[in-house]
């Protein structure tokens, strides 16, 4: 429950009037992870995002039963299924929206802020090249500039430097905050 919360906690240092809906899904985005000390997706290195975008869907459907039990209101219970859904990224190059974005900017924030390190040594170098892969890839340029200013491990920083120096890893594009905010005061409330 740590990354749940240290999650949260950066979903709210990011956009400290974050909806309810966004909130929520960094609490449970990872309800349908594997057990503690299995990694999924380290049976399956060659489709490592389609992994991680299948646990994603998975827990978006579990979140659904979740929020249904709590008679939570259809449209709440929708818009934080569909963050979980995408927050992983998707295979095309496609925009995601800004609170998706900001729920990977703030999903991958934890983990190298977090845990890290801890996963390195447990699932071994060659997974956690694939995971900071993934956590690099998935950061916008706030993510990035919030990265460059945590105090990493030396082999951790040195996995974000091979991500960032391979030709198909595109330098992440500023983005107008205007947007972000109109997409924030638009989402529905309960």
């Amino acid at each position: 429950h740590d990354h749940a919360l240290d999650t949260w906690r950066w979903v709210l240092r990011l956009e400290p009037h974050a909806s309810l809906s966004l909130q929520l899904a960094a609490l449970l985005h990872d309800v349908e992870s594997p057990d503690a000390g299995r990694s999924a997706n380290a049976d399956h290195p060659d489709d490592y995002l389609g992994s991680k975008c299948a646990e994603a869907e998975a827990s978006a459907r579990a979140v659904v039963a979740i929020l249904e039990s709590l008679s939570t209101p259809p449209p709440l219970v929708e818009r934080t299924r569909a963050l979980i859904a995408e927050h992983e990224g998707r295979a095309s190059n496609e925009p995601r929206e800004p609170a998706t974005t900001l729920l990977a900017n703030a999903d991958a924030l934890s983990f190298f802020s977090l845990g890290a390190a801890g996963f390195a040594r447990h699932f071994g170098l060659a997974h956690a090249a694939r995971k900071v892969g993934h956590g690099v890839r998935r950061l916008d340029v706030e993510g990035h500039s919030w990265l460059g200013r945590l105090q990493l491990p030396r082999t951790i920083r040195a996995l974000v430097f091979e991500t960032l120096a391979e030709p198909s890893v595109a330098p992440p594009v500023a983005v107008d905050a205007r947007p972000r905010e109109a997409a924030f005061a638009a989402e529905p409330r309960p």
